[in-house]
């Protein structure tokens, strides 16, 4: 976990019961309103959670990284990194409920970002293996619920139907700020196999 010198943890927070666990690609986090360099976007081989949290913590000026678990591609294997308290409600999966692109019930879901873009780029087995060995398994033991019912990916919730209408109807003032874009090569199959391996 790191820590910001600017926006100190506040242990009094309250514990909220996070039923559901969704993944996301990196590239549905940039906010329109501020710049984030293409390759941040992308899959990259070399350590960038540093340039990742930059972003969101001085750029933008959050508190938390709107995320509460970040895994990336690090020379030849995926690392996985916390980011945000359990009890943080993100406000990528907040702000979609107030705009009705998700269910309210993913509102206080735990979110998961892969440095990488599904809308370009196809996952590979090893992602999968360790999200679900070093992650996904052991959050739901933790939280005592079933697979079936409480892991999913950003495209299978999100209702992108509104949202490209809203994106026609006011391209200049969207109220949800964060850019989204589809992960139309992340495989449900294959990650599905992998968690119920290990769960």
């Amino acid at each position: 976990m790191i820590y910001s010198k600017y926006y100190p943890l506040n242990p009094s927070l309250e514990r909220r019961y996070n039923r559901f666990i969704i993944l996301a690609h990196v590239s549905n986090f940039p906010l329109r309103s501020h710049f984030i360099e293409p390759d941040l976007r992308n899959k990259t081989s070399y350590y960038c959670f540093d340039e990742i949290e930059f972003y969101f913590r001085e750029r933008v000026k959050i508190k938390h990284l709107p995320f509460h678990f970040y895994t990336s591609m690090i020379k030849k294997d995926w690392q996985l990194f916390t980011s945000a308290p359990l009890n943080y409600r993100s406000p990528v999966v907040s702000l979609a409920a107030e705009n009705y692109y998700i269910e309210d019930k993913y509102r206080d879901a735990i979110l998961v970002c892969v440095q990488d873009n599904y809308a370009l780029t196809i996952p590979d087995d090893r992602m999968y293996q360790m999200l679900a060995a070093n992650l996904i398994a052991p959050l739901l033991k933790e939280f005592k619920v079933n697979f079936r019912d409480s892991v999913f990916w950003w495209d299978e919730i999100f209702d992108w139907d509104r949202y490209e209408q809203d994106k026609i109807n006011n391209p200049l003032n969207m109220v949800y700020p964060f850019e989204v874009n589809r992960m139309k090569f992340f495989d449900r199959v294959i990650f599905n196999l992998q968690c119920i391996r290990y769960t």
